[in-house]
């Protein structure tokens, strides 16, 4: 059987068309890849990278008929951390998970009265630029937290 090469750089994914008939530089499906940005001949490729895997967490909601909620997530490649926002019954919390598999809480509130996480209301709009987390849900005013400031300032979850 053939082996089929293709070059991404048109970067468009094509549903319509049968995948014998898409032309080269689109694409039918992709899952768990991702675009080279390195130097070299390499620049461009598609790579296969990591799926994901169900991480267990004490603390949050195990409620089935009120779960806790993840509103929004985003990866900090840079420092190989990922920062996830939860709406939970009883707080709404931001955590930062580390490659090595420790979660910390950066920040929790209990009032709800900070954070305002609306568990219908997916936040989409989140930026890490340096040491600082920006954030809107566009129902709330933007929001910025200093991460590590945070964290040195949050306790755990079990304490509250």
């Amino acid at each position: 059987m053939p082996e089929i090469k293709n070059r991404f750089t048109g970067g468009k994914m094509n549903k319509d068309l049968d995948e014998r008939l898409i032309p080269n530089g689109e694409y039918r499906d992709a899952m768990n890849i991702q675009v080279s940005t390195s130097e070299g001949s390499h620049v461009g490729t598609v790579q296969n990278i990591l799926g994901n895997s169900q991480i267990a967490f004490a603390g949050i909601s195990s409620d089935p008929l009120n779960p806790a909620i993840c509103v929004g997530a985003i990866a900090d490649e840079k420092n190989d951390k990922l920062y996830w926002f939860i709406k939970d019954t009883s707080f709404d919390g931001i955590f930062q998970y580390s490659s090595g598999g420790a979660i910390t809480p950066v920040l929790i509130d209990t009032s709800g009265a900070v954070l305002k996480f609306n568990g219908s209301k997916i936040i989409t709009g989140i930026n890490i630029i340096d040491d600082m987390l920006f954030w809107t849900d566009n129902q709330n005013e933007p929001r910025k937290i200093n991460i590590t400031r945070s964290i040195e300032g949050t306790i755990g979850i079990n304490s509250y």
